[in-house]
Order: structure tokens, then sequence, then C-alpha cells
């Protein structure tokens, strides 16, 4: 009886290590909370950039769900003018290169259901701040179009998302 206690003990204390060993590794940017976003892509990695948004209730805010950068830049908010962008509603702060995660970007008005936003990803110019009109340019894909996406605010009961795929602009 004492030694299956003995062995009970052991296989406790062994899966009490393991939990201990797969938390501690699931939650590497535990010392980055409150420092802004953290890149989930290694900047060594070749990363396509790209952006990704959902569906949104109104709100003062908006969450972008997915960024990929070659280099630091900025994620924008933009009104809906006759289906292009119009005037910036609000800017995220400086990205570093890489993947990023659910970036909340503060706008300078409440979102209105059935209104259609953009989002947009500029480069930085180097200095670590957003300039529009400025020398923060627009990132462009391959055909040499902006990277952008466009999303829907829908009412605050509704509780669907669907992503938004990211649209190209041709620039001027």
């Amino acid at each position: 009886m004492r030694n299956t206690y003995l062995i009970v003990g052991i296989i406790v204390v062994a899966l009490v290590f393991v939990a201990f060993a797969v938390v501690r590794a699931k939650l590497p940017q535990i010392g980055n909370l409150g420092k802004g976003p953290t890149p989930t892509a290694s900047v060594q990695e070749e990363v396509k950039e790209l952006i990704s948004v959902g569906v949104h209730t109104p709100a003062k805010t908006a969450v972008i769900d997915s960024v990929a950068l070659k280099k630091s830049g900025f994620a924008a908010i933009f009104e809906n003018n006759n289906g292009v962008p119009g005037e910036i509603l609000g800017v995220s702060t400086l990205l570093p290169a890489g993947t990023h995660q659910n970036i909340t970007v503060a706008l300078s008005r409440k979102t209105v259901s059935g209104e259609t936003l953009f989002a947009k990803l500029y480069s930085d110019n180097g200095d670590g701040n957003f300039q529009l009109p400025g020398p923060d340019e627009p990132i462009k894909d391959e055909q040499g179009k902006e990277l952008m996406a466009q999303f829907q605010v829908t009412s605050e009961s509704s509780g669907f998302q669907i992503p938004a795929t990211g649209l190209g602009q041709d620039s001027q």
C-alpha cells in the first residue's frame, strides 16, 4: 500500500512538472504585456505582406485580425469614399517587421452600423511616426496595388464574422 502512494505521488509530481512546462511554452510573450503587439514571425523569415479584418460592431476602435510586414510600418483605418479609402479615422502604433494578430486601432469617431471601412498598410520611413500625407508610403503587392482590406460594420446584435479579403488598389 505504501508503494502505491509513492508511485501515485511520483506520477502527480511528474504531471505537474509537464503541465508547468507546457503552460510556460505556450506563454512566451507574458513579459511583453502592455508593450504593444509582438511579432509572431521572425524578421529573418520571408514574410508575405498582408492585412486581414473581419466584420465589426459599432465602436470607437477597430481590431485588425492579422498584419504581416517585411519591415516596420503602420495599419490605418479609413472611411469609405465611394468605394475607395477616404478620411483617415485612426492608425496603429508602429508595428515591427513580422506577423501581428489582433491590433487595436483607436478611431476618431464611433463607427456606424451598415458602413464600410478600409484598413490599409503603410511602411515607416524610419522615424517611427505615421505621416500622411508624407514620407510613409502605402505598401503595395507584386502587381503594384496598395495592400488594404475592406470591412463591414454590423448592428450590435449581429454575432457572426466574415473575414475580409485583401483588396488591391492601383496607385496613381
